[in-house]
């Protein structure tokens, strides 16, 4: 339930999709789910309802809350060079042949996971599948790579981040500040820092076969296993990281100039591992409001109705449910002479949170849209369900079928999980225009 927070287009070989999608054949008996546990210690999973696209993701739990302080930053350089020369194929070859496969490659990065997908029309993924894995499993990081092109990416990467996207590096530094206060992006210090020796030894620890999950969807279960086959990954745990703690109380800050403050709240919640809660506090977040669904649309929830008499501000709840803790606040974006009011107003609000029927209802409503339109789209709803299944989900689910599972959550339920905010101490990662924001303990 983590959120996906970096990616990459690695390969986009549009080939061969619109025609094959015409030979689409829906399975008379709906989506057929199927789960595996290979000798190596992969989880395989699949999911078939019969299309003609087929997408194999591979899950590898390892991200930033994995690093240390002597390679803070690897994982981010190790995303950026997928795709590039690895001990089964060139760079070139991985390009030509997938793109000849109409095979479209994307890596996406977290603070516990990160994830490979591949999609190709159902007759081409299987010869897609070694490409694939050469890129898991085989990394070459040639220094050549690394300093004409990785290098130049990685800091391209970090110079377009956007203010909320450094206030909410900055709240996860604040509440955890080792793990998964682990930045998704490398420090300054440490660009360029990162060398094939580092890079390899990181790998052989951390991408190994007991913490990978594949997961294969509209594809034979026979395919998603061979997936799993290929990954020449040496067996073993690769060691967990360190048990995640919140620190109340805390800023990191990034002061600025300009007209505008972003400011990141957040408290402890629920973690992932706590199924009934999380689902609570997940539509929480929908009580206290996502912002406006449209361009220049009017926002709902809570929080905006707290900010709606000070101009120049929006709201948006945040909750991020790890695997052995959570957070939730908000994200505000305001006008730099009216921020310390905004944070003010969106701190009461959240600390005297009241759910009713109707606005679970409401939330229920919405969470199950978003969920429905997240199944369109392949990349999320294959993201999600690989998210599940590494947290220990027993078979593949889209995010639709998951609808159901909130429906379920009462309002007791949901009222249990806002009544943890009245007394709630909060943790603030901020950044721009910061000269009328106070700190987050003088609240």
């Amino acid at each position: 339930m983590a959120s996906r927070l970096t990616s990459q287009a690695i390969l986009n070989g549009q080939r061969g999709l619109a025609t094959q999608a015409a030979t689409a054949k829906k399975s008379a008996a709906g989506s057929k789910a199927q789960a595996s546990q290979l000798a190596s210690g992969v989880s395989v999973a699949s999911l078939d309802s019969g299309n003609a696209i087929s997408s194999v993701a591979v899950l590898v739990k390892t991200g930033s809350r994995h690093e240390n302080y002597d390679n803070l930053g690897v994982n981010q350089v190790i995303r950026l060079a997928a795709g590039f020369d690895n001990t089964k194929n060139s760079g070139f070859a991985n390009q030509m042949n997938l793109q000849q496969m109409g095979c479209k490659v994307d890596v996406i990065g977290s603070r516990e996971y990160t994830l490979y997908t591949a999609q190709a029309p159902r007759n081409n993924i299987g010869s897609a599948l070694g490409y694939l894995t050469g890129i898991i499993d085989s990394p070459s990081f040639k220094p050549w790579n690394l300093k004409d092109q990785i290098y130049a990416r990685q800091v391209a990467e970090i110079a377009g981040l956007t203010l909320p996207a450094v206030a909410n590096e900055l709240l996860h530094q604040a509440a955890f500040r080792t793990g998964l206060g682990n930045s998704l992006y490398s420090s300054e210090a440490m660009l360029g820092q990162h060398k094939p020796a580092m890079l390899q030894d990181f790998h052989n620890k951390n991408y190994v076969a007991d913490r990978v999950v594949v997961l294969g969807l509209d594809l034979d279960h026979d395919l998603a296993v061979q997936a799993g086959e290929q990954l020449g990954l040496a067996k073993g745990t690769g060691g967990g990281p360190a048990a995640s703690k919140f620190y109340p109380g805390q800023d990191m800050r990034h002061a600025g100039t300009g007209a505008t403050a972003v400011l990141a709240v957040g408290t402890s919640a629920a973690s992932a591992a706590n199924i009934k809660e999380a689902m609570a506090t997940r539509l929480l977040q929908y009580v206290l409001g996502l912002g406006p669904k449209i361009k220049r649309g009017t926002a709902s929830g809570q929080l905006s109705k707290a900010v709606a008499k000070i101009n120049g501000v929006s709201v948006s709840a945040l909750n991020y449910s790890y695997s052995d803790a959570g957070l939730l606040g908000a994200m505000i974006v305001s006008d730099a002479n009216v921020a310390g009011q905004a944070l003010d107003a969106v701190v009461a609000a959240l600390r005297s949170t009241n759910v009713t029927e109707a606005e679970l209802a409401a939330a229920k409503k919405a969470m199950t849209i978003d969920l429905e339109d997240q199944t369109s789209n392949v990349t999320a709803a294959i993201e999600s369900m690989a998210v599940n299944m590494s947290l220990g989900a027993k078979e593949a689910m889209t995010p639709a079928q998951m609808a159901g599972m909130f429906n379920n959550v009462s309002l007791a339920d949901v009222q249990a999980a806002a009544k943890k905010l009245a007394s709630a101490k909060f943790s603030m990662g901020a950044a721009g225009n910061l000269g009328n924001v106070p700190y987050i303990d003088q609240l």
